[in-house]
């Protein structure tokens, strides 16, 4: 693997740090806020602050550059594994950041 696949490699490892960050720091916080304005959240946060949501995107991007690092010789296979886990992160990511706002979205749509 040349420095490009490890440059990808370090930045999906940055992007799956996140996913532990928005549960254990961002989530509890967020929670107390909507139970202040008793908001109903979302299905797509409630899916979202589920306990096993960021342990199952890290478990998993974690396992497809386990693959891409130790279970494919090919260095083409590696790399689209490595392409692929990266937008897929960056797509979980997004999908965080949304449930996180659908809340306020909501709230605000009440707003007469």
């Amino acid at each position: 693997m040349n420095a490009f696949d490890w440059v990808a490699v370090a930045l999906i490892a940055i992007l799956a740090l996140g996913f532990p960050v928005m549960a254990g720091y961002v989530r509890p916080v967020f929670v107390m806020i909507m139970e202040d304005f008793e908001a109903t959240l979302p299905t797509v946060t409630r899916i979202v602050f589920a306990d096993w949501f960021a342990p199952a995107c890290l478990l998993g991007m974690c396992g497809f550059i386990a693959i891409a690092l130790f279970g494919t010789r090919s260095r083409a296979v590696a790399r689209i594994v490595i392409g692929l886990t990266f937008f897929a992160g960056l797509a979980l990511m997004a999908i965080y950041w949304f449930a996180l706002y659908a809340p306020i979205f909501a709230i605000a749509d009440g707003i007469q």
